[in-house]
């Protein structure tokens, strides 16, 4: 696939988690991963890696890309944060008119909203995307930039972070505010994840059975 002007390849493995019949798929670029810390997201004196948005724009476009070569067609794709926030774009633009594809539907769950969420113009630039209009300026939040193409967008609140509260603040998930739902989790520190599982399976059950 197309990225930064140059056709590219990635490394695809896969695994099952133990105990699980749940299998994984690992996607490799030595290039753009090989100088993560142990703080993943972050160098080690805190500041936010200046290329995230490069490598996960990257990591979402070569998601999509091999789903054919894994025989594979979901009927729904999860996308999960900021980290694959940029699938529904991608994928409505470049990939939704390609025979292989059509017709799968796209669901961004949001958890946090903070620096990470913002992506640089060039990084949709890379992936071969335009934005939407009414983003200006260099610095677009993710979530923004996917509204207008996401199917659903699942918003996850806790006692101490509305998430909810926090994207309707953006302009553009405020005029697609239909797509948006909201799940509770009631404890911060000690969630009980089978309860949000319930939830989101609920809504996607409502939305997609």
């Amino acid at each position: 696939f197309d990225f930064d002007g140059e056709e590219v390849m990635t490394s695809a493995k896969s695994a099952f988690i133990p105990k699980t019949r749940v299998q994984v798929y690992f996607l490799e670029n030595i290039d753009l991963f090989k100088q993560l810390t142990t703080l993943l997201y972050k160098s080690k004196n805190g500041r936010i890696l200046g290329d995230n948005d490069d490598r996960y724009n990257y990591f979402s476009k070569a998601a999509i890309a091999t789903l054919p070569h894994l025989f594979w067609k979901p009927d729904v794709i999860i996308c999960n944060d900021w980290q694959s926030a940029s699938v529904p774009l991608i994928y409505q633009q470049i990939y939704d008119s390609k025979d292989f594809y059509g017709k799968i539907k796209t669901v961004l769950t949001v958890h946090s909203v903070d620096e990470h969420s913002i992506f640089s113009r060039k990084s949709y630039e890379k992936v071969g995307v335009e934005l939407p209009k009414k983003l200006s300026g260099d610095s677009i939040n993710c979530y923004e930039a996917a509204a207008p193409y996401v199917d659903l967008i699942i918003a996850v609140d806790t006692p101490s972070n509305n998430i909810t509260k926090k994207l309707l603040d953006l302009p553009l998930i405020k005029s697609n505010k239909k797509k948006l739902v909201s799940i509770s989790i009631d404890d911060d520190e000690n969630p009980d994840f089978s309860i949000t599982a319930s939830a989101l399976n609920e809504q996607l059950t409502k939305h997609f059975a």
